[in-house]
Parts: C-alpha cells; structure tokens; sequence
C-alpha cells in the first residue's frame, strides 16, 4: 500500500511536466513538419546552424577566419553580425544527426519551448503551488505572441528559455545566501552567460535580478563567492562584447544610436518622446489576452502600495519594469521585440489571481476555468496568425545545383531565403553565391573608367 502511494504521488508530480510538454507539442504541430522558411532572419539562423554543422566536421583549426569568409562567399547569409552562437552552434550540433534539415531546426525551437515552459511552471510553482505554477506556463505558452515564435525558427523563444533558466539558477542560488556554494555560483554564471550568447537583449534580466538581490538577498552582498560568480560572469561575455563593439555597428545604432536609417521598423518614434514611451503599453493589450493584460497591471499597481506582494514578487516585477526602459530607450522598436515582456506579465497576474482567489475564498475551479477559457480565446488566435513562411524555392534551385559545375548569380534583395537551400542541396559544397547586381554594376564602373 505504501508502494502504491509513492507510485500515485510520483505521478502527480509528473503529470504537470507531461501536460506542458503536450500542450507545447501540439502548439508546435502548425509548423513542426515544414521546410518553408519563416522570413529573413530565419534564413540567418537556419544558415548560422548549417555553418556551425560544416565547421564541426571541417575542424579548421589552423585558418578559421579565412575558413569563415571563404564560407561567407560561398553561401552569403551568415548572420554573426547580428546574433550570437549559442543557438545555431546547437542547432548545427543537431544537423550532425539529422543531415541539413529545416525540421530540425524547428525541433531545436520545440526543446526550448518546452524548456521555457517547463522552467516557468517550476518557478512559479516555487511560490504559489502546482496549481497556479502550471496555470501560469499554459497561460503563457498559448499567448499568441509566444505561440507564433513556437511556429519559426527564431531567437525569442530561446532567449525567454535562457532568461527563465537564469533566473532559476539564481534563485537557486540565493536559497543559500549566507553560504554560497561555489557550484552555484558557477552554474549560475554559465546559465547567466549563456542567455547573452542566445540573443544580446535578454541581459535586462540581469538588472531585474539585481533589483531582486536589493530588496530579497542582500546577504548575498556580503558573499564572496557571489562575487567569483559575477566575475566569472563578466569573463565569460568579455568575447561577445569585444565582439559586438568591433562588428557590430548595426546591433550597437540601431539600440544605443541615433541614426534611424539602421533601425528596421518604419518611422521609428524619436527616443525622447512621448510616443517611443507610451508604444509598448499601448500595445499591451493586444500582445496579451485582455484579461490576463489587465490582472497583471492590477498586479503591478497593487506591488505598488503593498509592499508584502511586492518582495515576494519583486523579480517579475522588476523583468516587466527594465524590460520596458530598455526596449523604449532602444532606437529600432518592433512589436515582436514585446515577445520578451510578456513571462514578467503573465507571472505578475497569476500572483494576484492566487491573492485574489484566497482572500476571497474563491474556489479553485475558478482559475482554472478563467485559464482554460483564455487558453481556448488564444488556440483561435493562433491558428488565424499562422504565416505559412517562404516555400517553392528548393524545386527551383535542386535543378541549377545538379546541371553543372558553374556558379549562381543572384539579382534582388533578399538572398537570405534562398542560401540554405543552396547549401541543403550542394552536397560537395563547390558552388559559390554570386551577387549579380554587384557584378553588373562593378562591370558598367569599369567600362565608364575606361
């Protein structure tokens, strides 16, 4: 009988982990079997992966620059510029299995899905229990925003993995604050570094991890090894950063800049006004379910004058507060960039939801029918803002790779699209992208010089 009852707790716990892992599965299943590419810097990161895949088996080790650009020749669509390696060095360490294939890296996306959710159902279920902690990653998978980033091969989902798991490790680590054990310490500057190298604009979580140590673990401030931690931290990024700095014009204006012809949105707000200020909350309806919108900035305005809320969730708190003068201080500004706000909305509403439903002694199928109706407000949303992506384009280059032993010229914008398909299907990887316009025009300066 005690066997048994072990049993049925051990699947009780599990349950919620399993319901996570499906309902991102299925949320997943729009695109999960497609080779169409999502837009152009999809085509980058499935680009990215391909090279990381190539430079696992070449192993260049004694040329890897000029190894780079003579690869950036061949298949001019390398995204280093812009995006750090994390991602496509695991996506490229997939390919190595699986062979050149877009599916795959849409698998690698599901992974960090599940990862995000998984992450942020533990850390809330840490403060509010199971029930609220597995209400609150079923709210926040099937918002539509995330849900869309589910469907493409892009960073967001990722980064809000990385982020979620940093903030674990902190957490983690400040559950011993008047002793630290170094193999926290570490294991949080990996994890901490790591979302960096997943996408730049994930470190406000640092701030927001900052604020927490402030007003929760200042006793961490009087731990050394907190400081070998952060230390550690900052060597680790040292790379990214000189690297940013060297190569990253584009990255750096289009952030901390004032030129407007780096930034990709149409007629960016200037940064000092009331419209760059006010864009993200007016929008803040329209990225969230309106519920769960307007519980999450009940739930800010009641951190405001409870300061007993406020501690207990000051980390969510303080993600919704720097994620906000970060993005509105950034130049460039796109609705999807929002994507990366929304886990410190939803954690912020479901511990007001908690509140609100114990003071009031409110049963518990409340909430979970409050979920499931937006959950089911949310599947509809997400099925019409499905974007079937870029197909066709492997029917048309298998035939040129295959005639010959020639070169391509390309004329247009917008070869990112197209380079993965090249390198899918030119198996001894010996034709080199050309740029046709380029050439064109190179060849109409010299005949004018003549």
């Amino acid at each position: 009988m005690l066997e048994l009852k072990r049993y049925q707790c051990y699947v009780t716990r599990l349950l919620p982990y399993l319901a996570i892992v499906i309902v991102v599965g299925v949320i997943s299943t729009y695109a999960i079997g497609s080779t169409a590419i999502d837009g152009l810097d999809s085509a980058h990161h499935i680009m990215d992966g391909i090279f990381f895949r190539d430079l696992l088996v070449d192993q260049p080790l004694a040329h890897p620059i000029a190894y780079t650009l003579d690869y950036y020749r061949k298949y001019p669509a390398l995204g280093f510029l812009y995006w750090p390696p994390l991602f496509p060095s695991i996506e490229g360490f997939a390919f190595l299995f699986t062979g050149i294939d877009i599916r795959t890296s849409r698998a690698c996306i599901l992974c960090f899905g599940v990862i995000l959710g998984i992450v942020f159902y533990r850390l809330l279920q840490r403060r509010h229990g199971s029930l609220y902690g597995f209400l609150g990653a079923i709210l926040l998978v099937s918002t539509p925003l995330v849900a869309s980033y589910l469907n493409q091969v892009m960073l967001e989902v990722p980064a809000i993995a990385m982020g979620l798991l940093t903030i674990a490790a902190y957490r983690r680590l400040a559950t011993n604050e008047d002793a630290v054990r170094l193999r926290e310490g570490i294991l949080f500057a990996v994890v901490a570094a790591a979302a960096a190298y997943t996408k730049q604009t994930i470190v406000f979580v640092y701030a927001a991890i900052a604020c927490d140590v402030l007003v929760n673990h200042r006793g961490l401030l009087r731990q050394r090894r907190f400081y070998i931690a952060l230390i550690v931290v900052v060597v680790l990024l040292l790379p990214l950063g000189w690297f940013t700095l060297v190569f990253g014009k584009a990255n750096l204006e289009q952030s901390f800049g004032n030129d407007k012809s780096f930034a990709f949105s149409v007629h960016p707000p200037d940064r000092w006004t009331m419209e760059a200020w006010t864009l993200y909350p007016r929008l803040l309806t329209s990225l969230l379910n309106p519920f769960v919108a307007l519980l999450g900035l009940a739930g800010l305005a009641y951190a405001c004058i409870n300061r007993s809320f406020l501690r207990s969730n000051c980390i969510w708190v303080a993600w919704i507060v720097t994620w906000y003068v970060l993005f509105s201080y950034f130049l460039n500004k796109q609705d999807r960039y929002a994507v990366l706000w929304l886990p410190g909305w939803v954690a912020v509403a479901i511990a007001l939801l908690r509140q609100i439903t114990e003071r009031f002694h409110i049963r518990t199928w409340a909430p979970v029918a409050i979920t499931a109706a937006v959950a089911t407000i949310n599947s509809g949303q997400i099925r019409a803002n499905q974007d079937p992506g870029f197909s066709g384009m492997r029917a048309v280059i298998a035939p040129l790779i295959t005639v010959g032993s020639g070169n391509i010229a390309y004329f247009g914008e917008h070869r990112q699209l197209f380079v993965p398909i090249i390198r899918q299907e030119d198996h001894a990887r010996r034709v080199y992208t050309l740029q046709g316009d380029d050439i064109v025009n190179a060849t109409g300066s010299l005949k004018n010089a003549a």
